[in-house]
């Protein structure tokens, strides 16, 4: 797997996407489909996550433990979504049962952590001005800045919060309030 998933380009992104996927595959080794009833949740579950790092709404490959998982590939990071429990266990929520690892070009898998949040004026006043930072102009859109931070918090009404939780789960340190636990003040 290491000679496909390493070489990248600045213009191509990966070289060697296709044969990199085809190496995780024959590690991860998936069984099958997974099939959601509905939409995967955000962390706070009151609306539809949004997910555009490694993963899509849906985790289609099915384990042989019964989890379901994503693998994508953008641009230089690879990006894996797990759900735990898999697609007929509830409560298919980012940051419940759903967690996302990176692989960024040069590194390893790592657990997300959430580097902020942004709220609704952040949010407006970011596409207003066309300002996404490292995305290109024209790319700035509201599904991306959904996305800003990484958010895991009780506080954020972003439809990608929870993308950021794996690193808080895999320690157990709550986002909101350090002196708990992780899976005592999930909401």
């Amino acid at each position: 797997m290491y000679r496909y998933c390493v070489r990248y380009s600045q213009n191509l992104g990966l070289v060697n996407r296709d044969e990199c996927i085809e190496a995780i595959d024959k590690v991860i080794k998936p069984i099958g489909s997974c099939t959601y009833n509905s939409r995967i949740l955000n962390y706070t579950k009151d609306k539809s996550a949004y997910i555009d790092v490694g993963s899509s709404y849906i985790l289609p490959y099915k384990l042989s433990d019964g989890s379901c998982f994503q693998r994508a590939i953008n641009g230089a990071t690879l990006g894996f979504t797990i759900d735990i429990n898999g697609d007929k266990k509830g409560p298919n929520a980012l940051g419940h049962d759903v967690f996302v690892f990176l692989v960024q070009y040069g590194d390893f898998l790592k657990p997300v952590k959430m580097s902020g949040y942004y709220g609704q004026d952040d949010m407006d006043r970011i596409l207003a001005g066309n300002d996404c930072g490292w995305l290109e102009p024209g790319y700035c859109s509201a599904a991306a800045v959904q996305q800003f931070g990484m958010p895991c918090s009780r506080k954020s009404g972003q439809m990608g919060n929870g993308l950021g939780c794996s690193w808080y789960a895999l320690n157990d340190v709550c986002p909101d309030d350090t002196t708990k636990g992780y899976w005592d003040c999930l909401p």
